[in-house]
Order: C-alpha cells, then structure tokens, then sequence
C-alpha cells in the first residue's frame, strides 16, 4: 500500500484490469451493432416512405416516388398540362418551341433541354437519350385504350420508369387535373383548372340544350395542305364540333386519325361553315380557288381558322387548350345563345392555364379568325 496526497491507493491485480478492458470492448461492440441496426431501420423506412403506390387513369396500379420534381411527358398532351400546372417539374420539351408559343412561356422555362417526343409519328427521341434526363416518371396522356395499355406497360418494363396513363378526352379533363394534382403534390392549382373545365362542359350542355334541331349548323372541319383532310363524328380531331352542337356534315366512320377526301366530296356536303384547325399551318390562299367557290361557306364568307396561340384551340394537341376552343366555337355558331363574352373569357383563360396576361388587343387578335377571301 502507497500513500499518496493523504490517500491510500491499492496496486489493481493485472487480471482485473485485463477483464475492465474486456467488458468495455464488448459493451462497445454492442452498442454498435444496436446502432447499425437502427440505421438500417431508419434506411429502411425512408425508403419506404419515398415512394406511394397509385392507380393511373388506365386502371394501372405501380410505385411512384412520393415527392416528384421531374417528368417526362410523350407527347404535347401531357407538355401543355404541365404548362397549366408547373414548369418548373418539366423535364424538358418534346420540340423546339415556336416564337408564338414562347409569348405565353416565362423565359427560364425556355431553356429547358429539348428531349424528343416517343408519342404519334414524329416520335424523336431513343431511350437511351431519354434516360440521360433521368426523369422521374413518364407520363403518357392520350386517349385510354388497350393499345395505350400495352405500349405504356412495355415502355416501362423496357426503360425501368412508371409510365403514368393519363386520359387526354374533353368530357374527362376535370378529372385529369384532379389526378396530376394529387401526383404532383399541386392540387391547389389544379383544383382550380379542374373546376374551370367541369364548368366549361356544363355551360356548352346548357347553351347546346338550347339550340333546336333546324338551327343547328352544318359545319366541315377542314385539315390538311389542301384542306381535304377531315375527320368524322366521334373523331377527337373533330370532338369539338359534337359538343359545340354543330352538325359535322362528314358522314363516314373513321379510325383515329384525318381521313382524305375529294373536293367533290365537299361540294357534296356543301357545309354552311367552313373551321380550319391546323396547327402551324394555315390554309393560307386556299379557300380563294375555283375549287372551293361552290361551296355555300365560301361564298357566304362563312371560313374560319382556329386561334392557335400558343396551342391550337381546335384540335391538336388534343389537351386542356381544346377548353377555351369550346367556348370559341359555340359563341361562334350560336352567338344569340351562348352570349358569352369571349374577349373577357381569353384574358381569364390565359391568366389561370398560361399564368400570361394579356390585354384586350391581345385578345382581340386572338379572336380574329375569320378568313380574308377574294374569290377568283
């Protein structure tokens, strides 16, 4: 025994000391492997929660991450719902945007990488290309089929990214906003889109409702270079004129796209008006010829071309621009029964869908659609 400072201090056997030691190391070890445990199981639960399970517009279930800043869209559809909702969770554009379409899009979003398109004939991009985006969903929107189905199921099974369907018709629009709005964690603007086009379809009933059957316009939907491409009733190309209560005077079944037709087909139906709905190409000179100069619109100057800023109103794509293009459409046809004033109805639209305010004479030429002809 030592004395030392006025305490006495006993020599540790150096077998105690060797079993401290010990004990320590293992209750180190212990606690480590109970904190690695609890890491694993907070990984495990973060990964989890990362991603949420839902049901597509096709009835398709699959996992999606929970929080969603990147999509890809297939096509203009989808592109122009994303420009409704939020730029800013858009991966990329399908094409190079026009000057016309760059009015109604904020600068910073102009930027955005051009992809390619993988929807309709002008498909541009591989899969490969779209994968170096690394997108975090696919959305897919167009009219829901078996054939949309298939190509969503093989796309995704292929590139190894959910394909969300998502369903592009006018009757189904408001629920279309509704379901992205709960994808994309943004249901405060869709709520409002979606109301908008849920008004806008009970609005074209109650004004249509109206209309009796001897005053219902014969109308032919004029596509095409030549404006000898149509499309008949129950045509997405040519579902505005349905709903609008015009009389489509083509009489023929029809797949999914235009369909040919001759002149003398035409001067056949002899329509009372004439609505020209093609997009970034205007039928420019061509109502003005001896071919057309028989027909009852052409001579009454009854020939008109959709708005088509910054997406046509009328036909393509087929997506939310087709909303305002119905009430363009009824008002034109049946002005004494929709009463509605379109040069309001355009500032509004393009403020709530384009987040773009315009003024009236934006609007006014917005409106002008009627065709200058000089009959040769």
């Amino acid at each position: 025994m030592v004395k030392k400072g006025g305490f006495q201090m006993k020599r540790i056997s150096p077998l105690i000391l060797v079993f401290i030691i010990m004990s320590t190391l293992f209750v180190g070890c212990g606690n480590n492997t109970s904190n690695t445990n609890a890491a694993k199981n907070t990984n495990i639960a973060e990964e989890k929660s990362s991603v949420k399970t839902i049901t597509d517009m096709a009835g398709r279930k699959m996992e999606v991450p929970s929080k969603i800043t990147k999509v890809y869209c297939t096509g203009q559809p989808g592109i122009v719902m994303m420009h409704n909702i939020n730029l800013d969770k858009l991966a990329g554009w399908c094409f190079e945007l026009r000057d016309y379409e760059k009015k109604y899009i904020d600068l910073k979003y102009q930027s955005l990488p051009v992809i390619g398109a993988m929807q309709g004939k002008n498909g541009t991009v591989s899969k490969e290309q779209l994968l170096s985006y690394n997108p975090q969903i696919i959305l897919s929107m167009g009219a829901v089929s078996d054939s949309t189905v298939s190509e969503a199921d093989k796309l995704s099974k292929d590139i190894g990214i959910p394909v969300v369907v998502v369903d592009s018709s006018l009757q189904n629009l408001d629920k279309s906003y509704e379901f992205l709005g709960s994808l994309l964690d943004e249901e405060e603007t869709t709520n409002k889109l979606s109301k908008y086009c849920r008004d806008t379809m009970e609005q074209l009933k109650e004004i249509t409702s109206k209309i009796p059957e001897d005053k219902k316009i014969r109308v032919y939907y004029a596509g095409g270079e030549k404006g000898l491409e149509t499309a008949p009733i129950g045509n997405w190309h040519a579902e505005l004129l349905d709903y609008a209560g015009a009389k489509n005077v083509v009489d023929f079944k029809a797949g999914g796209g235009r369909s040919d037709v001759s002149i003398e087909q035409v001067l056949t139906w002899n329509p009372d008006l004439v609505i020209e709905a093609i997009y970034d190409n205007h039928l420019d000179g061509v109502f003005n010829s001896k071919e057309w100069a028989g027909i009852s619109a052409v001579q009454n100057n009854k020939v008109f071309s959709a708005p088509d800023e910054p997406y046509n109103w009328v036909d393509t794509p087929p997506s939310s621009n087709r909303i305002i293009g119905l009430k363009w459409l009824v008002n034109l046809l049946y002005p004494e029964y929709s009463k509605i004033d379109m040069k309001k109805e355009v500032k509004e639209y393009y403020k709530l869908f384009y987040k773009a305010d315009i003024d009236d004479k934006a609007a006014e030429e917005l409106l002008n659609t009627k065709a200058s002809l000089v009959l040769k």
